[in-house]
């Protein structure tokens, strides 16, 4: 399935980047977390860190501040073409986990990187951070659309939540930065 860029802020100081879940599968865009902060949304949905790193690369240094809700650990890119392991198994026979934990690093110590020689704010999340952060993950609202899906994303109450996190991580980051 193709997805469209979204589009409804689309002058801002602020940006996000990530994957289905920036972006807002099964949302409309005013639910998503980026609209909620204000933020030109460069989600994508099925993306990599790689992804990401090429984005940022082509758009970040519009932005003061930019959000990142980084992508699974377990996907990554082949001359562009976004390697996932139900779409492409074939490519994980000699990447262990700790070659797919260090990949996904390298590009966010990249970003990060970039972010500060351009003197771009930047505030993350990692999904597998929220988890310890908003409890019962199983339990967390789904967005209808996407009930059946094998893998469900989230409603607009978790994008609420999301986006009430990344404004806390801002406050700290702002703080940091005055000292």
């Amino acid at each position: 399935m193709k997805y469209e860029s979204r589009t409804l802020i689309s002058t801002s100081n602020w940006a996000a980047y990530g994957d289905s879940h920036t972006w807002g599968i099964g949302n409309s865009e005013q639910d998503t977390y980026a609209y909620k902060l204000g933020a030109v949304n460069y989600g994508y949905p099925g993306v990599s860190t790689d992804y990401v790193l090429r984005r940022v690369k082509e758009t970040v240094n519009d932005y003061e501040v930019a959000f990142f809700l980084w992508p699974d650990w377990t996907r990554f890119e082949i001359d562009g073409e976004q390697i996932l392991p139900n779409t492409h198994p074939e490519h994980y026979r000699d990447r262990d986990e700790s070659w797919l934990r260090q990949n996904r690093e390298n590009k966010i110590v990249e970003i990060e990187q970039l972010c500060e020689q351009l003197g771009v704010l930047h505030v993350w999340l990692y999904h597998e951070d929220i988890n310890h952060i908003i409890d019962h993950s199983d339990k967390w609202p789904i967005a209808e659309s996407t009930r059946n899906n094998t893998k469900p994303h989230f409603n607009s109450l978790w994008h609420t939540w999301i986006a009430d996190l990344f404004r806390v991580k801002l406050s700290f980051r702002q703080y940091e930065q005055t000292r």
